[in-house]
C-alpha cells in the first residue's frame, strides 16, 4: 500500500480506551488504499489500526487476506442469516432483551459481520437508558453503547429503533473467526430504578478477567 485515504472509524470506539494512557491507545482507520499490483496502482477499500506504544506510532498491515479472493464464499453464504452464531448474554432479570437480530457477512470484508437488532422492553415502565456491548471471544475490540437520550427511550413492552453495527470476527484471516456476543449490561427505568448485570458490576470494579 502506498496511499491511504482514511477516516477514523468511530464505531470501533471502546470505553476501555479512556483508562488507557495516551501513549498506548489505538484507533481504527478505514478508507480507500492504493496498492501496487504488478507495478500498477489498484484502489481497494481497506482498514488498519494505528496505535501508540511507549510514545511511538505503529500500524498494523492492511488485511490483504480478507478479500473475496482469499475465501471460498458462495452467493448462498452471503444471503444466509448468521444470527444463530451470535451468543446473547441477557440475564433473566434484565428489563430489556435483544429481538429482531440479523447477521450477514460483509460483502466488502468477509471477516466482518453486519449486525442489526432491536431492544425490547420487558417491563410495564418506560426504559430511559441502557448499555450494551458487542464483543468477541478474543477481546480484540468491542463496541459499547450507552444512551439516555429521549429518542432512545423504550415504551412499556415496546421495542427500540434498529441498531446496526459492523464487527470483525478477526483482524486477519489467519487468526481464525472468533465467537461474537451481545451483552445487555445495564438499564434504567423512568421511576429511577437502575439495573446492572453481575458481569457489568465486576467490570466496573475491574474484577472481570474476560475484559482485562
Amino acid at each position: 500500500m502506498i496511499v491511504l485515504d482514511y477516516e477514523v472509524y468511530e464505531k470501533s470506539f471502546s470505553s476501555e480506551i479512556l483508562s488507557t494512557p495516551l501513549e498506548r491507545r489505538w484507533w481504527t482507520l478505514v478508507g480507500t488504499g492504493t496498492f501496487l499490483k504488478d507495478s500498477e496502482p489498484v484502489k481497494a477499500k481497506t482498514s488498519l489500526v494505528a496505535y501508540r506504544d511507549d510514545g511511538d506510532w505503529f500500524f498494523t498491515p492492511p488485511p490483504y487476506d480478507n478479500s473475496k479472493d482469499s475465501f471460498s464464499i458462495t452467493p448462498e453464504m452471503l444471503e444466509k442469516d448468521l444470527k444463530d452464531d451470535i451468543e446473547l448474554r441477557v440475564p433473566s432479570d434484565s428489563p430489556i432483551e435483544v429481538v429482531d437480530l440479523h447477521v450477514f457477512i460483509d460483502r466488502g470484508n468477509y471477516l466482518s459481520r453486519h449486525i442489526s437488532f432491536k431492544l425490547r422492553n420487558r417491563t410495564q415502565k418506560r426504559v430511559t437508558g441502557y448499555t450494551f456491548e458487542i464483543a468477541d471471544s478474543g477481546n480484540d475490540g468491542s463496541i459499547s453503547e450507552a444512551t439516555g437520550a429521549q429518542r432512545d427511550w423504550i415504551d412499556p413492552l415496546g421495542t427500540s429503533h434498529e441498531f446496526t453495527e459492523e464487527h470483525n470476527t478477526a483482524l486477519y484471516r489467519c487468526e481464525g473467526e472468533k465467537k461474537i456476543h451481545i451483552e445487555i449490561q445495564s438499564a434504567g427505568l423512568e421511576d429511577g430504578t437502575e439495573w446492572e448485570s453481575e458481569s457489568y458490576k465486576k467490570l466496573l470494579q475491574g474484577e472481570d478477567p474476560e475484559h482485562q
